[in-house]
């Protein structure tokens, strides 16, 4: 290591970095400007901001476009913003360089309300940018263009349509995301293959990807005869270019860095070092932003650089599977699930990747020419329809892909020990049969990362999903109950927030989904999983659905039971007196009562409520209850004498929901309200807080708290709320 005073350095940083976060210090310094506007806009100020046009790309409907310097006046004083992106509802093109006027509401990207959810402000920190701005209008237009950023914006976007006009829409959107980084093309369906497969690394621009259009660059130069040092130098630009032009990405930064510095090795008599090359490249990207070094790109990519030249020098088979099994931690920190079948499929598709690229490129030449055009597209396209098919079969197969949660630091340090040991084993043992009997243990070796025993506690996580309702109940045991999953402010709730907390806890199977009645906010997020199941695109399984028992069941209540049944679960209806669960958690359903439903029925005051109780802590789920529902609950809750120490509040906080009545016989300790941030419906209502304050009740709230997550013994309790412990 002495010999490598660039690794040694980059070991520092890395530790450096990490005591920081650890320690809840600033990775960057944050200039008092932008420290007084996150501030500022934390409640909506409509805002005229000017900045210069970094970047501009069409995405389907409309148009991105990044403001780097971006300003606006705060007390009629300039105040600076950094980097800002605005999101324009058209398609057009703005020239990078431009200086642009926007008005509209800037605020602060914001961070993940759920565990197991894409943080999207992380991966915009990446990138530099802290704010976004809502509904912009443009308000003026000058400058001129940046001569050179332009002209690598437009090639990129004439590279784009090319890939489309000469290749078939199923193929396009993949070979445009390989080839130019552009990803926007890639349908939903296709991102989930990959990513099933665990090989959607594939599909961005990485380490092969310089590799392939190098060696194709070099040959197009040898071909030329040109003397080597000017094609070593005119290899080097052209990559430059390219890796510029498709948005130098971490993975793609640091393979260009990597084969620089080996081109200039071998120019110069010098030799290669790969670990030194990886240390110099991540080096320049943590030193540029030290907040890469969490970012899920530069792990994976530096890591399976590192891996692979500690591996140098073994079979292709062994490599391959220890390649695997070394980024399987860093993979199921951000995906909570793997394919077993991954390395088969990584040994299969990673040589023909360089072909299809190179083949890809071919057919783009040869489209040109009138006689060829029409079969240009044939190679490539029929290799990627071909690792799609493989790919499609793969997802069918048993145990196609196993949910074992986000691993614990402990663990995942423990893992990697143990297969650094194993690894030094098996490359010490000189005959098959003694290889052959280490293979055994790694089964054992994968247990400790992927399996979770059943906890003794039970845990209730009341989900942000904007505005609408989702909790989830892991029971002593292990056994997952969800109750309602929907929002009216997120269409993708189910996929995007639902989906991930549950694979991030290791959940893959919903034992009883309870539905507890059908408005939006309450079901499209279950409608989205249900469809999702039924079409083979989750690993996540639902054992039973339960619906409010109705005399009169609408349109909506008739769909949800038949793709219920679509998606392979058994449908339950549910009234007063029913119990759900009777083991240590018991689980009553307090609501409805058949007998008070009126026609036309008010859904809400027929809506599913139901009682949780284990050992001495009780919790109460009201759904949307109000009216003659609420009255017959409250009744009950009367009789009983049961002191609630949590209570899910009614309708999102709404005003007349929640009476006095109501919490003078519930009496709980602590309320949990499920509402959207700067919902139009101004839920929570002051007055709803104001009544739970006069009742003693302490207030969380997934709006402004995140997702609220409580544990229980059966005697004791514990609360936390999920963005203020990932706050540092």
């Amino acid at each position: 290591m002495r010999r490598r005073p660039l690794v040694l350095l980059c070991l520092g940083v890395i530790l450096i970095i990490l005591l920081l976060r650890a320690l809840a210090l600033p990775l960057l310094p944050v200039p008092e400007d932008v420290r007084k506007a996150a501030a500022y806009f934390r409640d909506p100020h409509d805002t005229a901001v000017t900045g210069r046009v970094k970047s501009c790309r069409s995405v389907r409907n409309y148009t991105l476009c990044i403001l780097e310097d971006a300003s606006f006046s705060l007390r009629s004083e300039n105040c600076s913003l950094g980097n800002v992106m605005i999101r324009i509802n058209e398609d057009r093109h703005i020239c990078a360089g431009r200086l642009l006027c926007v008005r509209g509401f800037p605020e602060e990207i914001a961070s993940p309300g759920n565990p197991g959810q894409f943080d999207r402000s992380l991966y915009y920190r990446v990138r530099g940018i802290c704010f976004e701005i809502r509904d912009p209008e443009i308000l003026s237009e000058s400058g001129d263009p940046a001569v050179f950023a332009e002209a690598l914006i437009r090639a990129r976007e004439r590279f784009a349509a090319r890939i489309r006009a000469v290749y078939p829409e199923d193929v396009s959107g993949i070979l445009t995301a390989m080839l130019t980084g552009d990803r926007t093309e890639l349908n939903e369906e296709t991102r989930e293959l990959w990513q099933a497969g665990s090989v959607a690394h594939l599909l961005c621009i990485s380490g092969l990807h310089i590799s392939a259009l190098a060696s194709a660059v070099l040959a197009l130069l040898q071909i030329l005869r040109l003397p080597r040092r000017l094609s070593a130098l005119l290899s080097a630009v052209i990559l430059a270019a390219y890796s510029l032009m498709t948005g130098l990405a971490a993975a793609t930064l640091r393979a260009l860095v990597m084969f620089l510095l080996r081109l200039l090795a071998r120019e110069t008599g010098r030799t290669y070092d790969p670990l030194t090359a990886l240390a110099a490249a991540a080096l320049l990207i943590l030193l540029e932003n030290p907040w890469n070094l969490f970012y899920s790109g530069f792990l994976l990519s530096f890591g399976a650089v590192f891996l692979c030249t500690l591996l140098e020098g073994r079979g292709r088979g062994t490599s391959a599977l220890l390649l695997f099994l070394g980024l399987l931690p860093l993979q199921l920190l951000t995906s909570y699930c793997f394919s077993p079948y991954s390395v088969l499929l990584n040994l299969l598709l990673i040589p023909l990747l360089p072909v299809i690229l190179l083949l890809a490129l071919a057919g783009l030449g040869l489209a040109l020419i009138p006689g060829l055009a029409p079969f240009a597209a044939y190679p490539a396209a029929y290799l990627l329809r071909g690792a799609e098919a493989v790919l499609t079969v793969t997802r069918t197969l048993p145990g196609a892909m196993l949910v074992s949660g986000r691993p614990s630091l402990l663990r995942t340090a423990l893992y990697l020990a143990l297969l650094a040991g194993w690894s030094f084993l098996f490359a010490r043992r000189r005959n098959r049969a003694g290889k052959l009997l280490l293979l055994p243990l790694l089964p054992l070796l994968l247990l400790v990362l992927v399996l979770r025993l059943p906890s003794a506690e039970l845990s209730y996580a009341q989900l942000d999903v904007g505005q609408g309702d989702c909790c989830v109940l892991t029971l002593p045991g292990g056994a997952a109950v969800m109750v309602d999953a929907g929002s009216s402010s997120d269409p993708a709730a189910g996929s995007a927030r639902i989906e991930p907390f549950l694979l991030s806890e290791g959940i893959s199977k919903i034992d009883t989904l309870v539905l507890t009645h059908m408005d939006s906010d309450h079901i499209s997020g279950a409608r989205e999983i249900l469809t999702r199941i039924a079409e083979r695109r989750t690993p996540v399984r639902i054992r039973r659905v339960c619906f409010p028992t109705l005399k009169e069941e609408g349109d909506v209540y008739r769909q949800m039971a038949e793709l219920a049944e679509a998606a392979g679960a058994e449908v339950l209806r549910v009234s007063a007196g029913d119990l759900l669960e009777n083991g240590a958690v018991r689980l009553e359903v307090l609501g409805p009562d058949p007998a008070l439903e009126e026609i036309p029925v008010d859904e809400n005051a027929q809506c599913v409520v139901l009682g949780v109780h284990y050992g001495s802590f009780d919790l109460l789920l009201t759904g949307d209850v109000c009216g003659a529902g609420e009255e017959a609950v409250t009744e009950q809750l009367r009789r009983e004498h049961t002191d609630w120490e949590v209570l899910k509040a009614a309708h999102h906080g709404s005003k007349y929901s929640t009476p006095d009545a109501f919490l003078e016989a519930a009496r709980p300790e602590i309320a949990v309200i499920s509402a959207g941030a700067e919902n139009s419906y101004g839920h929570p209502h002051p007055e709803l807080l104001a009544r739970l304050a006069s009742h003693g009740c302490a207030v969380f709230r997934t709006d402004r708290d995140g997702a609220v997550l409580i544990r229980s013994d059966g005697e004791r309790y514990f609360l936390k709320c999920f963005r203020e412990a990932a706050a540092f």
